[in-house]
């Protein structure tokens, strides 16, 4: 086994080198985490040991971090770049022989980091060791966040690799010195001293030696390349639960008090990992694991933070676990070449959410209602609370952060949207070549398009600009009229800010709803221009309404802004300006302003398209009708104004604080 794993480790090395041999002339670039830099080295390997003896919550430690580098350039006049802050440098040796390292930069400033000089006579291909000793007070991240870097709470102290706010993205650099970039994976040894009767939990698999009565050492290796942000410990009075088997193992680190809670949590945590493999192909690493920490989940490689009032809350479903291990494919078999990528990571995890409900509940009452229910938290609350921001290299300014909800709602909807326009079969062939291309590496957003067209055959241009590159979404307003008793005109008009653009290629779904409770009819179209007019023939005679974007197939991310309804021309049949409804979100009560005075009826749809009369009329202004919602389920509803020779209907959304 131990011959393996080192020529299992050897591959990996040279895969690393032959991928990143690049020839660059010029000074050497500052580690921007929103770009990818290319240096002249390769970390192969990270070697770390933490005392963590004080009793946690403590963040006190001494440390000793070994950096082994490999030389992708002749290192003359070059030198190695590495992160650490918030703890003090005693020394630093390459290959044995103590080194100067020198500051570069501010400590706030996103790319702060220190310098030491390659070896006298180094040459391309050779590898330095660099050791660094240091010590000191562990913290979270820099600025107005507090998630990421190291916090303890509740006798546990614990690492989450990214910060919400930080600057610098990622906050390895608070515990471990490194080159904290996404775009350079090493493999791991970390080894730990507590005091006994504490467990630590971190990447790969453990070794645990008694070393007296009073102190443990735990001793974890990865032999898997990994990015410096998905590395992390936890150290906590932890029990280590068993959920897998010999062939993959799956363990959460829990307390005794959470033990219950967790073995019905987790409960499905092996199909959850059978469902990923068949989707995108086998686990890529050697086990499952979870450690739960006061503040998570953080997807770090093979051993997740976990909050531990989600495991306390018994869901069977446990999607945030579901997402946290869909990112083992999503991130971390495949990691990001830098941070302006993130949505690589986040967008699919959410969206395999949607696949974990398909898996249980089925396509219909499962992906879809998933699908719609992202939709409209994007549409409706996200939008308004971040204003929009595209996929890609998204602004990091409040509202917004490094990782914005709108990467994860908004992300899940379009590449369930891409896997409508694919077709289900070629988007998980896609995904796997995707995987399998670039395992163990790095990827771009250009990577993941190239492999979509190179299975397709399809140019993804306009799709990628549109959803991926492109703020904003499509905002539609719809016109419903009976040409005859069997044909429908409908005209779809785009209503969205100018400087977005007409979308093109969009699918939208029309239900035709009937008026005596047989099936709704549904047909799909797809939008191309400013306004376009669809005729759809040979229908029922009995359709009372139509639906928009609400079908079985799929979800567009769209905002439908109102649907008229036509029975027959008249001077004065309903228009979009008639009817107004605010706030929206609404949460206890919703005002209905009348703007014609035709106006003869008021219904509500409920969400399972339901029609409720509202039977009290009383206008509380003079145009003005004020619905009190408390009591309504949250989710979406229509409010439908019936005039003399047609209607008008118009979304809700119902939220609770």
């Amino acid at each position: 086994m131990k011959i393996m794993q080192l020529y299992k480790k050897a591959f990996f090395v040279i895969i690393a080198i032959l991928c990143n041999i690049v020839i660059v002339f010029g000074q050497q670039q500052p580690p921007d985490p929103l770009a990818y830099n290319v240096q002249p080295f390769d970390v192969l390997h990270y070697d770390v040991m933490l005392d963590l003896r004080q009793s946690p919550p403590s963040r006190q430690t001494n440390g000793i971090c070994r950096i082994y580098v490999v030389w992708k350039e002749n290192p003359e006049k070059k030198v190695f770049m590495f992160h650490l802050r918030s703890l003090t440098i005693d020394s630093v040796q390459s290959n044995g022989i103590k080194i100067e390292s020198k500051v570069q930069g501010k400590e706030n400033e996103a790319t702060f980091h220190y310098t030491v000089a390659a070896p006298d006579n180094a040459k391309v291909g050779d590898t330095t060791i660099y050791t660094v000793w240091y010590k000191g007070i562990m913290t979270d991240e820099y600025g107005s966040g507090s998630w990421g870097g190291v916090s303890s709470s509740d006798s546990t102290v614990y690492a989450l690799g990214v910060g919400f706010q930080a600057n610098y993205v990622s906050t390895t650099q608070h515990w471990m010195p490194c080159y904290d970039h996404p775009s350079d994976k090493a493999t791991y040894k970390g080894t730990f001293l507590v005091k006994k009767g504490i467990a630590v939990a971190s990447n790969g698999l453990m070794k645990k030696r008694d070393i007296d009565d009073s102190l443990s050492q735990y001793e974890w290796t990865h032999n898997y390349p990994c990015a410096t942000y998905l590395l992390t410990f936890s150290a906590a009075p932890y029990m280590i639960m068993e959920f897998g088997d010999d062939t993959l193992p799956m363990m959460v680190f829990a307390r005794r008090r959470d033990t219950s809670a967790v073995r019905t949590s987790f409960r499905l945590l092996p199909r959850m990992a059978a469902t990923y493999s068949r989707l995108f192909g086998e686990y890529p690493f050697e086990k499952i694991g979870y450690c739960l920490t006061q503040k998570g989940a953080m997807e770090h490689q093979t051993m997740i933070a976990y909050n531990t009032s989600l495991a306390q809350s018994k869901d069977t479903v446990n999607p945030v676990a579901a997402h946290e291990l869909a990112h083992q494919w999503f991130g971390d078999l495949v990691s990001p070449i830098d941070f302006r990528h993130a949505w690589l990571n986040e967008s699919f995890a959410t969206y395999c959410e949607s696949a974990w409900y398909e898996e249980l509940f089925g396509f219909d009452k499962g992906f879809i209602t998933n699908q719609h229910t992202k939709s409209l938290t994007y549409i409706n609350t996200i939008l308004k609370n971040e204003k929009a921001l595209p996929l890609y290299d998204y602004s990091r300014t409040a509202p917004s952060s490094n990782y914005p909800e709108t990467i994860y709602q908004k992300g899940a909807v379009v590449l369930g949207m891409l896997r409508y326009a694919i077709g289900t079969e070629n988007f998980y062939k896609t995904m796997r070549r995707y995987l399998q291309t670039y395992s163990y590496r790095n990827a771009s957003t250009d990577s993941l398009q190239s492999i979509i067209e190179e299975v397709t055959g399809k140019s993804m241009t306009d799709f990628f600009r549109q959803w991926i590159y492109q703020k904003g979404i499509p905002e539609i307003k719809v016109i419903h009229k009976n040409t005859d008793d069997s044909t429908k005109e409908i005209t779809i008009s785009q209503v969205q800010n100018a400087e977005y653009g007409t979308y093109t290629n969009m699918p939208i779904e029309i239900g035709f709803v009937r008026k005596n409770g047989q099936p709704t009819l549904y047909t799909m179209v797809t939008v191309n221009k400013n306004e376009e007019v669809f005729t759809i023939t040979h229908l029922p005679t009995d359709i009372d309404r139509i639906t928009i974007n609400q079908g079985p197939t799929t979800r567009t991310l769209v905002r439908v802004q109102s649907i008229v309804d036509i029975t027959s021309i008249a001077e004065n049949s309903p228009t979009d300006d008639d009817m107004s409804i605010s706030p929206i979100p609404a949460n206890g009560f919703i005002s209905i302003k009348i703007h014609n005075p035709q106006y003869n009826g008021l219904s509500i749809i409920n969400q399972q398209g339901t029609v409720f009369p509202w039977n009290n009329n009383t206008i509380s202004e003079s145009d003005t009708i004020r619905i009190d919602t408390r009591d309504w389920i949250e989710g979406l509803y229509f409010i439908r104004i019936d005039y003399p020779n047609g209607a008008i209907s118009k979304p809700v959304l119902i939220m609770r604080d």
